[in-house]
């Protein structure tokens, strides 16, 4: 029988995707005041915490989770081919942005939600050019 994803490949996708978009969630569930109603209308539980940390670090996550989800999927080797993943990813993000700002679609426009999501597409790039360096090196 032949396996489509090995265990490294299962764990890839835990820890570069699904983990952030779990914890992105978690943020949003459990210690955002303003949330959409999907996420419950229960109060948010009070850290001591930087209110801007809360409100964008999502957006790190989520970008970080597509970005991770795009090079997975389509393996880059060359800086060229994960140049261009990477620009789908940024240019998704930021029309997230751009559309709450057209009121396109419901939440908040943020320039720090954008420099977060860049931030996170950024660090995935980063991470997945150091793997693939390590595989093929």
């Amino acid at each position: 029988m032949q396996t489509f994803f090995s265990k490294k490949d299962l764990g890839r996708w835990g820890s570069f995707v699904l983990l952030p978009l779990l914890v992105g969630a978690l943020i949003y569930r459990f210690l955002r005041d303003k949330k959409p109603a999907f996420f419950g209308m229960e109060p948010a539980i009070q850290l001591p915490t930087i209110a801007f940390l809360l409100h964008s670090l999502p957006s790190l996550l989520w970008s970080f989770a597509l970005t991770s989800a795009l090079l997975l999927v389509w393996q880059p080797v060359t800086y060229a081919e994960r140049r261009w993943l990477l620009v789908v990813a940024v240019a998704t993000s930021v029309l997230f942005e751009v559309a709450q700002a057209a009121d396109f679609m419901p939440g908040t426009f943020d320039w720090r939600d954008i420099a977060f999501s860049l931030t996170g597409c950024l660090v995935a790039s980063l991470i997945f050019k150091k793997i693939n360096h390590a595989n093929h090196a």
